[in-house]
């Protein structure tokens, strides 16, 4: 049988759509400069990587093979801090950071229904689906960078409000793969579970260049965390900061898997 329609798209964006909170503490030398450190923990949107859509002419049924990730990552930000020093009235403000990945992970998730036997043609004509999620871990030490403008506006000594646009790039290399979950099923019918597979399927580590140890190794992957966005929310002297990403989630990114 020859196939009517292929359908394959490799989507290219960056994890840096999502949510993040955090917390900064912050010392000012003068009127004009200061330092900040920060915690922060950011959560990507769960993004479409890759679909892929075949049907075979007189075969019921479609191949779909659908992959989905998202990010996770807790870091350390260090910056100095730049004002105008304007006490009476709007402060513009610039802030320069590093951002230092302290732990992080990305969570991919593969779903495949196969009733042409394509991964396992000894499961042709059967309603094969295969859901697989796998979790790489980033190469350490890391680091990135964050930029900000702004305006403070202060209400009195111990509150103030702030208006700020940042931009983050930080590319996060990864170090390994564990696959977490593999079942494989047909209908109601578990055929498999992740115990079922050799270490060489459910481990794998990144090179730049493969040879045949064990676990698996496979090529080096990336993964862009860069975003742009606005923020504006109650502000101490740069001590307490909770903040949400807004901002759509579609760009630079290259993940090999």
């Amino acid at each position: 049988m020859k196939p009517i329609s292929i359908t394959e798209n490799g989507l290219y964006g960056s994890y840096g759509g999502g949510a993040k909170a955090g917390m900064a503490l912050g010392y000012m030398f003068n009127k004009i400069v200061g330092v900040e450190l920060g915690l922060n923990y950011f959560q990507s949107g769960n993004q479409l990587r890759e679909r892929t859509s075949v049907t075979l002419n007189g075969a019921p049924g479609e191949f779909l093979f659908e992959q989905k990730a998202y990010a996770r990552a807790l870091a350390v930000i260090p910056s100095l801090v730049m004002t105008t020093g304007n006490e009476q009235g709007p402060s513009p403000y610039a802030r320069f950071s590093f951002v230092v990945p302290v732990w992080g992970d990305l969570i991919i998730s593969t779903d495949i229904q196969d009733p042409f036997g394509r991964v396992n043609p000894q499961l042709a004509g059967q309603p094969a689906v295969y859901d697989r999620e796998d979790k790489i871990d980033p190469v350490k030490p890391q680091f990135g960078f964050e930029g900000a403008m702004g305006v403070l506006f202060p209400v009195n000594n111990r509150l103030s409000f702030f208006a700020e646009a940042e931009f983050r790039t930080l590319t996060v290399d990864g170090d390994n793969r564990e696959t977490t979950k593999f079942d494989v099923s047909v209908g109601s019918e578990q055929l498999q579970t992740l115990e079922d597979f050799p270490v060489g399927i459910t481990q794998g580590i990144f090179r730049e260049s493969l040879n045949n140890t064990m676990p698996k190794q496979e090529l080096s992957s990336f993964v862009s965390i860069s975003f742009f966005f606005f923020q504006g929310l109650d502000r101490n002297h740069h001590i307490l900061q909770v903040q949400r990403q807004i901002q759509n989630k579609q760009a630079l990114d290259s993940l090999l898997y």
